[in-house]
């Protein structure tokens, strides 16, 4: 297993969360870009959040930075297991999961950034 510094990944974990709170638009924008599906973000939060457990149990991250993405791996559940399909352009634009996802994300990159502030380089 690699081991990442706690620092590199609150930026990644914060880079991640920033893209689920990006508007509708942008996030179309961002999937487009890279030539991915919407579910890529779905994807990149999950390898985060899973890293980040992994992290917390060994001591290396706070457990209230994790309660604050506790709430968007939750949300992102919910959609998973949905019957209605919520990986598309039109569902990012047009769902309530969506927006949901979104504010989740916002608050969560907010209550990282309130746990461990990090410094711009």
């Amino acid at each position: 297993m690699t081991h990442v510094q706690p620092d590199a990944f609150l930026r990644q974990a914060l880079s991640v969360l920033d893209v689920l709170a990006f508007d509708a638009e942008q996030q179309v924008h961002h999937v487009r870009c890279l030539g991915v599906g919407v579910d890529e973000m779905a994807l990149e939060f999950d390898d985060v959040f899973r890293q980040g457990v992994g992290m917390e149990a060994e001591g290396l991250i706070a457990r209230e930075v994790m309660s604050c993405m506790i709430p968007v791996d939750e949300i992102l559940q919910r959609m998973t297991e949905a019957t209605t399909p919520l990986w598309t352009e039109k569902a990012v634009r047009a769902s309530v999961e969506w927006a949901e996802l979104r504010t989740a994300a916002e608050r969560a990159a907010a209550g990282v950034r309130r746990v461990l502030p990090i410094q711009d380089d």
